[in-house]
C-alpha cells in the first residue's frame, strides 16, 4: 500500500492502511469509533484484539472494514473514561 500527496500521513492514514493490507481483518476499537464519527473519540495506538467477528457485525465506512457501531461502543468501553464512552455512546445514538 502506498499513498501520494503533500503531507505525511497521519496515524488514523496508517492504521486504515494496515486494515487494508491484513485480508479479513476489520478496524475496532479507537479505529472504528474515528470511522464511526463519534464524538470525543480520537485515535491513538493500542494493542489489538485478534478474535472472531460475526459477518452480522462487520460493515464497510469509507472503504474501510470495521465492526458495527454496537460492537465499537463494545470495544471503546474497555479503552475510554466514563465520560468519554457517554459521549461516544451520546453521538452514536444521534446517528440511529
Amino acid at each position: 500500500m502506498y499513498a501520494e500527496g503533500p503531507e505525511e500521513p497521519t496515524d488514523v492514514d496508517l492504521a486504515r492502511a494496515r486494515v487494508l493490507t491484513r485480508g479479513g481483518e476489520a478496524a475496532r476499537g479507537l479505529l472504528a469509533g474515528v470511522l464511526h464519527g463519534l464524538d470525543s473519540v480520537s485515535f491513538r495506538e493500542t494493542p489489538t484484539r485478534h478474535q472472531r467477528i460475526e459477518p452480522q457485525n462487520l460493515i464497510v465506512v469509507d472503504g474501510i472494514p470495521c465492526v458495527n457501531g454496537l460492537q465499537t461502543l463494545v470495544d471503546l468501553a474497555a479503552v475510554l473514561d466514563d465520560v468519554i464512552w457517554e459521549q461516544a455512546l451520546e453521538a452514536a445514538l444521534r446517528r440511529a
